[in-house]
């Protein structure tokens, strides 16, 4: 508590001077309850504690005390939403008028470089979804989960505020759309060994659960992943300069120059910006963890091989999570947006297990994880509902769509999400159908002719109607099927295959993920 209230700066006050004393001026304006609720002393899940501001300066007027900075506007976010729409770079609009975002700023942080200096580690493979915030994983020469050698490597700060620029002119907002400098990552799971012992298992172990508070990450990694850089002197801040982001403040030709402190009416920094690194925020809330395993010849590829796409398991995991989330709030009354999820690899895995985790949005949580861990089976059941009972071809606002999930729609696709559900409940093999297979090939068969390839289709060779057909000009036949991209065709029977051999006619099987959404990569896969 003596820590939390400025007795001793109180006690000195005569003595500062300078952005010392406005900090300890604005402490002592503050009420006791706001200062023990900020300052996080009250319970986190009675109150938000983890937000911070936008602080717009107002010019200087004749009677102002010199040590006292006074404010027009200093709106507040949860810091997972301030990371997008407060970022260096951003637009947002107060009162009709449109400000930027242009500094790192906090009056309850006084120098910058208290917020640099705490600075963390942050590892990251863009591959499969493994984050680190240990230092050893800085040294790593590749990912321990997928083996990919291309991580992210950055130290990324917490900020503790934002400003605007005090010396830019405001313009009046004209209903423009707000602009983004990089968006704020999907809360992150910090990879780590299994668990040992799980609350309980279902379905003979292909699902796996555990309750209970864990640390959990999210980033904003700036425009084109770059980062931001910092200026240590006045607090200026703004995206790495490059695609995206062509108009740097505090460079010129990739030579630092002078800027105006955002802060300070008229005043010219020198400050060289350090950097980049990434904003993020750390946070701890109630998690369900669940061990997700699938068994041959199921697959759930979450990277990408010269033999396997893992974009199909990632969209997969993707919707699955979304409808869960959807699930609980629809099965538990819970309100929708209380509760988000996401995936990660594991550590160690042979490539069957992944984790899909639940969490509490409420800082500390709420206990809504909880809830659902002991519902499990019911909101199950409402997944498979969610998932099953719509006529839609991938997603739509009728089954796993809403508006908070807007920047996931494109990787949404129920039909995938039930599928696997249907094999971790049921053991299920995933299979298309007759009319699935056909319409999958149909655009490959277009584009083959459109190079001038004969193509036939559901054509009878020995006995067995193969979907596609392709005539090379030396008159050799290859034949073409459409398999569920969560299955390892070369671990399922297929007649067509069998025909083929047998037949010495060369033959080829292709997911339907990539024959829908990666034609060009279909088509080279037939070597033809």
């Amino acid at each position: 508590m003596q820590q939390t209230l400025p007795v001793e700066d109180y006690a000195q006050r005569e003595e500062l001077e300078g952005v010392e004393r406005e900090v300890l001026e604005r402490r002592l304006e503050e009420g006791l309850l706001a200062t023990l609720i900020g300052r996080a002393i009250f319970p986190r899940y009675a109150f938000p504690t983890d937000v911070v501001g936008f602080w717009v300066s107002r010019l200087k007027r004749r009677g102002d005390p010199a040590y006292k900075r006074i404010f027009d506007y200093d709106p507040q976010r949860d810091l997972q939403i301030a990371l997008s729409e407060y970022a260096p770079g951003a637009s947002l609009t107060i009162d009709k008028w449109r400000f930027s975002s242009a500094a790192l700023f906090s009056p309850y942080v006084p120098d910058v470089n208290l917020i640099l200096d705490r600075a963390k580690s942050y590892t990251a493979c863009n591959a499969c979804g493994y984050v680190s915030l240990q230092e050893a994983a800085v040294d790593a020469a590749s990912c321990p989960c997928c083996a990919n050698t291309e991580l992210s490597r950055k130290d990324f700060i917490i900020p503790q505020g934002f400003a605007s620029d005090i010396n830019e002119k405001r313009e009046a907002d004209k209903g423009q759309a707000p602009d983004f400098a990089g968006r704020a990552s999907r809360a992150q799971l910090e990879v780590q060994e299994p668990p040992e012992v799980w609350d309980f298992e279902l379905y003979d172990g292909r699902l796996a659960v555990i309750a209970g508070p864990r640390n959990l990450v999210t980033v904003n990694k700036g425009v084109g992943d770059r980062g931001f850089i910092v200026c240590p002197n006045c607090g200026r801040s703004e995206a790495v300069f490059g695609t995206g982001y062509p108009n740097s403040i505090m460079f010129k030709g990739g030579v630092p120059r002078q800027h105006f402190n955002p802060l300070e009416q008229g005043v010219m920094c020198d400050g060289r910006a350090i950097g980049p690194y990434f904003f993020g925020h750390t946070f701890l809330t109630d998690v369900m963890l669940l061990r997700v395993r699938v068994e041959e010849p199921v697959v759930c590829a979450i990277t990408t091989t010269a033999e396997r796409s893992g974009r199909p398991g990632q969209v997969a995991l993707t919707s699955f999570v979304e409808a869960l989330c959807l699930a609980a709030s629809n099965t538990l009354q819970i309100e929708e947006g209380e509760l988000s999820g996401n995936w990660c690899p594991v550590m160690g895995s042979d490539g069957r297990d992944v984790h899909v985790f639940l969490y509490d949005l409420l800082p500390g949580g709420a206990g809504y994880t909880k809830m659902v861990r002991e519902n499990l089976e019911s909101v199950l059941d409402e997944t498979e509902r969610l998932l099953s009972g719509c006529t839609c071809e991938s997603s739509c606002y009728s089954c796993i769509r809403h508006y908070s999930n807007n920047f996931l729609h494109s990787s949404l696709d129920r039909k995938l999400a039930y599928s696997l559900l249907r094999h971790l409940r049921g053991g299920a093999i995933p299979e298309l159908s007759i009319q699935e297979s056909k319409t999958s090939l149909a655009p490959l068969a277009d584009l083959l002719r459109l190079q001038g390839f004969q193509t036939q289709q559901e054509q009878v060779r020995d006995n067995v109607t193969v979907p596609l057909i392709i005539s090379r000009p030396s008159g050799e036949e290859v034949w073409v099927q459409a398999h569920h991209p969560l299955v390892n065709e070369l671990a399922i029977e297929s007649p067509f295959r069998e025909a083929a051999e047998a037949a010495f006619v060369e033959f080829c099987s292709l997911d339907s993920f990539m024959l829908r959404h990666d034609l060009p990569n279909a088509f080279g896969k037939l070597h033809i």
